[in-house]
C-alpha cells in the first residue's frame, strides 16, 4: 500500500516495497529509498520503515516480532503525544483555551496558564510545558535504539549476502532470475517460507 502525505508518496507495506529498497533501509539506513515521489520528514520515513519492518518480522515468523510490535507502538504513541502538545502550545500562544490546558494537564505536563497572564508570563509557562514534554523525545530515542539493536541481528558480516544468496536459491528453485529490484519483500518472504517448509518436509521424510 502507498499513501499520500502532505508532500510525498511512500512505500508502506511489504507487498509494495521492492526488496532492494528494504535492503537499503535495513543495511544502510537509507530511509529516503522509501520515497516514491515528493519529500518526507525524518519522522515520516522512520514510521514507514518501522511498519514495514514489523510486517517483515511477522512474515518471517521471527521470535522478536512481539517486542518489535511493542517498541513501534511505543514510538508511535509518544510521537502522537508530542504532536498533540505542539498543536496545543501553538494555539495557546495566541489564544487562551481551557480545554487545551486540560488536555496538557491530563498528559501530566502541569500547564498552569491563566487567562490573565501577560505575554511574557504565558511564554515562560508554555516553555515549561515544552521542557517537560521533552522527556518523551528521550524515551523515543531509547525505544529506537532497542529497535535498531533488533534489526542489527539481521546483519551478519556480509548483510547483503544473505538476501542475494537467498535470491539465487529462489531463482534456482523457480527457474527464473529473481532480482531484488523486481521482487517485493512480501514475495521474498513467501518464497523463503516455502523453501523452509520444503526443507522441513525433506528432513522429516529422511528421518522416517
Amino acid at each position: 500500500m502507498k499513501t499520500n502525505t502532505s508532500s510525498s508518496t511512500l512505500y508502506l507495506t511489504c507487498s509494495k516495497t521492492p526488496l532492494e529498497v528494504f535492503i537499503d533501509c535495513l543495511v544502510d539506513k537509507h530511509y529516503e529509498s522509501l520515497i516514491i515521489e515528493g519529500q518526507a520528514s525524518e519522522e515520516e520515513l522512520k514510521e514507514a520503515w518501522n511498519n514495514i519492518y514489523l510486517e517483515y518480522a511477522s512474515l518471517m515468523q521471527q521470535n522478536q516480532v512481539n517486542e518489535v510490535f511493542e517498541l513501534i507502538k511505543e514510538i508511535n504513541t509518544l510521537n502522537a503525544k508530542i504532536t498533540l502538545v505542539d498543536t496545543c502550545v501553538r494555539h495557546l500562544s495566541h489564544n487562551y483555551d481551557q480545554q487545551l490546558i486540560d488536555v496538557l494537564n491530563e498528559l501530566r505536563l502541569r500547564c498552569n496558564l491563566l487567562q490573565g497572564d501577560n505575554e511574557e508570563t504565558a511564554f515562560q509557562k508554555l516553555n515549561g510545558v515544552i521542557s517537560r514534554a521533552k522527556k518523551w523525545l528521550v524515551e523515543i530515542q531509547m525505544a529506537e535504539v532497542k529497535l535498531e539493536s533488533i534489526q542489527e541481528t539481521e546483519k551478519n558480516e556480509n548483510p547483503r549476502d544473505y538476501f542475494y544468496d537467498m535470491l539465487m536459491v529462489i531463482s534456482k528453485e523457480n527457474g527464473y532470475h529473481a532480482k531484488s529490484s523486481e521482487i517485493t519483500v512480501y514475495e521474498f518472504c513467501r518464497h523463503i517460507n516455502k523453501l523452509n517448509e520444503k526443507f522441513q518436509r525433506e528432513l522429516a521424510k529422511n528421518a522416517g
